[in-house]
């Protein structure tokens, strides 16, 4: 991508812990798994591994979205003040970490995008199970609690990676459709993310990526359109 160009951006992230949303997490993760698995067999028996067996049995028994989000919200509700403060500390600390880390995240994504990074403020949402979904509309996105704090840098990068894709290149589902278009997206994580080993059914168009990384995204992308190489797993 050649010699990395830089932009007079700034981002400012602002942590909190939801229970409604969290609650919404377990809903759409564990309950009934709503996103696009990419290949990912058994996903949600791994990430309610290290969840209470009683709890995982009693939600997934459950029929009506009522009774399950019921369910979560009485685990949630009955966590000791250990675990209140645990997320109090966290709050802070992820805060102050990911402003710290604000010029090495924008560099990362610009180097990437050869794009200034768009977004001023973002919202970033403490969750209690290993999968982090967002929301590119209300420009937020969530952590795992037990990550570590590299991890959570980590994270925030391959989640605004989604983002500046969402920004910069959302007519390409017009052209490949939304599916595809889901595809393209994680896989262009490897720009960002190496240290990833990304989802089985990107693993093709990820190594093109990586390595293709010289070419400016653009090319990347107009590449991987034209010759539909989206369609390779």
């Amino acid at each position: 991508m050649g010699a990395p160009i830089y932009f007079i951006s700034k981002m400012n992230f602002k942590v909190d812990y939801s229970i409604s949303k969290d609650k919404d997490n377990y809903i759409s993760s564990i309950w009934n798994f709503r996103w696009h698995k990419h290949g990912r067999e058994k996903i949600t028996n791994k990430l309610s591994s290290g969840l209470p067996k009683d709890l995982v049995l009693q939600l997934i028994n459950q029929k009506k979205l009522k009774e399950a989000e019921l369910v979560v919200e009485k685990f949630l509700n009955s966590q000791d003040d250990k675990f209140l403060k645990s997320i109090e500390i966290l709050k802070v600390g992820l805060e102050k970490n990911l402003n710290k880390q604000e010029k090495n995240i924008i560099e990362t994504l610009e180097t990437a995008y050869v794009k200034p990074v768009p977004f001023i403020t973002l919202k970033v949402y403490i969750t209690t199970i290993p999968i982090c979904p967002y929301n590119f509309k209300e420009r937020w996105f969530m952590v795992f609690k037990n990550h570590s704090k590299e991890k959570h840098i980590q994270t925030a990068i391959h989640e605004l990676n989604h983002f500046m894709f969402y920004f910069y290149y959302w007519q390409l589902k017009d052209k490949v459709g939304s599916n595809f278009f889901e595809i393209i997206k994680e896989a262009l994580t490897v720009l960002t993310n190496p240290e990833e080993a990304g989802y089985p059914s990107e693993k093709y168009l990820r190594k093109y990526i990586a390595e293709n990384r010289n070419k400016n995204i653009e090319v990347i992308l107009n590449e991987i359109v034209e010759n539909k190489l989206y369609l390779k797993t």
